[in-house]
């Protein structure tokens, strides 16, 4: 056995090899359970193999891509691994956008098929209508589509392709937020996936165990859920995966299931500590909570400490790191000094993290400059944007838009945020985006969306409004106008209406003069 528990037989060259080497290894093993329904290493390979098949016979395959739009199932990973096999590239869509963001999606990255649950299958209809490229809606999880998934694979062989293999291939593309308002699709390549995946074996998620299981909660169209999944059967684990990311779900697969390990946003983790049936939850077996998206507080963190048992290991890293970036541990949140409790930890195993001075020159300890990663799990670049792509990667190194510090024994601290983006309960939101729609109500003169502390969220979104001469506009009337055109955790959960906006001499928001009043008395511009 390897030393993580491993069989020493067990090589991966590419995502693909996975449940390949484990068909052959321990091939009646659960491999993923959802909603009562477990697949053995063998069947979820089996069906990796079918997809992967029907895909090529239909005349797709590398530069092609398909959209998997439903929430959290186990046709998810089948998909991944399918992709991986066929040299399709997978496209997750956060399926809490509003319809236009979900339809510059598809058409933005190209994509042929939808594959499609029964709640989103109107909306995946009215898009294909309107988009060209999209070829078929694919239903799956209840969903009829043009043809449901059973029919649509017909019979193909269970074989496995076994295509030559290519690291630079594009295994996933994962949209983020822009600041300019349009989502960018990140090229995660296959040996980005698997160098996270031998990041994790290097302790960045923490020691793993061979008889592992993991309940998946986080969202496949997060790089979190999308990856931490991966890492599971890397380690021939069994994957839980339930649908919905709610309290409720969550502590009744610990009900379930001998959980040993899941990974969590500080948002939802306190849900589930508030919620009447954590009182009565058998957490005996779980080992290891990773926790990111947004800082943990000291009060959370020691009542999850508590009420788990488990060590709590805190992650900061990105879609563009292929969710490795820094990791802290929690030896180092214990036993450090009371300021080690606010910093995100030092860089993963095999990734450099450094602070920089806009010349590219390193920061001093408790010097601020702009957070900087580099190593093998940094994408390759943003899809069809060349020059936003060569903005973000500089010499190896991806720019993350974050201002931090190092303290001097090398942890790093975030201290703002360079983009203005605005993390709320886990999920990231980009101001500007928020700022063009609210623009277009007919009561708005000018607008500022800015990030302000809340102790359930982390930060909530605030709009800062001035109003035209002679139109009036409350509150409501403002958030009812933002809900119709964007995702529920993008409206703006106040208002405040004020005579004017601070604005350089150029025009700009002076963003931090708007942020001043709201973070008053607070050591740093994030929660």
């Amino acid at each position: 056995m390897t030393e993580m528990g491993r069989p020493s037989e067990y090589k991966i060259e590419e995502v693909a090899d996975i449940t390949r080497q484990y068909r052959r290894i321990k091939p009646d093993a659960p491999a993923i359970t959802f909603e009562g329904r477990t697949q053995t290493y063998e069947q979820l390979d089996k069906r990796a193999n079918l997809i992967a098949e029907a895909l090529l016979s239909k005349g797709l395959g590398a530069g092609d891509r398909i959209a998997y739009f439903a929430k959290n199932s186990d046709t998810f990973v089948e998909l991944y691994l399918a992709c991986a096999k066929s040299h399709v590239t997978l496209v997750p869509i956060n399926w809490r956008l509003a319809s236009v963001e979900v339809e510059y999606i598809l058409a933005d990255s190209e994509a042929r098929l939808i594959f499609v649950s029964d709640e989103f299958e109107a909306t995946a209809f009215a898009l294909k209508e309107k988009i060209p490229g999209v070829v078929d809606v694919i239903g799956i999880e209840g969903a009829r589509g043009v043809v449901g998934l059973e029919k649509w694979l017909g019979e193909p062989a269970d074989v496995d392709p076994k295509l030559d293999v290519v690291p630079d291939i594009a295994v996933v593309q994962m949209y983020t937020s822009g600041t300019t308002g349009r989502p960018k699709g990140a090229l995660l390549s296959n040996a980005n996936v698997v160098a996270s995946l031998h990041a994790g074996d290097q302790g960045a998620l923490g020691a793993w165990g061979y008889d592992d299981v993991m309940l998946v909660a986080l969202p496949f169209f997060h790089v979190g859920g999308a990856q931490i999944g991966l890492h599971i059967l890397h380690q021939g684990g069994h994957m839980v995966v339930i649908r919905d990311a709610n309290a409720e779900s969550i502590l009744m697969a610990f009900g379930k299931w001998p959980v040993t390990r899941t990974g969590l946003v500080p948002a939802v983790l306190q849900f589930c500590l508030d919620h009447e049936l954590c009182k009565t939850t058998d957490f005996s077996s779980l080992k290891t909570v990773t926790y990111g998206g947004s800082p943990i507080s000291e009060n959370l963190f020691r009542r999850a400490k508590q009420t788990l048992g488990c060590e709590l290991i805190h992650m900061f890293a990105m879609t563009e790191t292929t969710a490795i970036g820094t990791v802290l541990l929690p030896q180092e949140y214990e036993q450090g000094p009371e300021e080690r409790q606010r910093s995100i930890g030092r860089a993963a195993a095999s990734m450099q993290v450094r602070v920089v001075k806009p010349d590219g020159s390193e920061t001093a300890p408790r010097e601020v400059g702009e957070i900087v990663v580099k190593g093998p799990c940094v994408f390759s670049g943003y899809w069809k944007l060349a020059e936003a792509s060569a903005q973000a990667i500089r010499d190896g190194w991806f720019h993350t838009g974050d201002a931090g510090y190092t303290d001097e024994a090398g942890y790093l601290y975030i201290h703002d945020r360079i983009k203005d983006m605005i993390i709320s309960g886990g999920e990231n939101v980009y101001p500007a985006e928020i700022e063009n729609v609210l623009s277009d109500h007919p009561a708005v003169k000018d607008v500022a969306v800015i990030g302000v502390p809340d102790e359930k969220w982390g930060e909530a979104v605030k709009a800062v409004v001035v109003t035209r001469t002679g139109i009036l506009a409350d509150q409501a009337d403002v958030i009812a106008f933002a809900r119709t055109r964007l995702a529920g955790y993008k409206v703006p959960k106040s208002v405040d209406f004020v005579d004017e906006l601070p604005r350089n001499s150029s025009g700009k928001l002076l963003k931090r003069l708007i942020r001043a009043p709201y973070w008053d008395g607070r050591a740093r511009q994030v929660n």
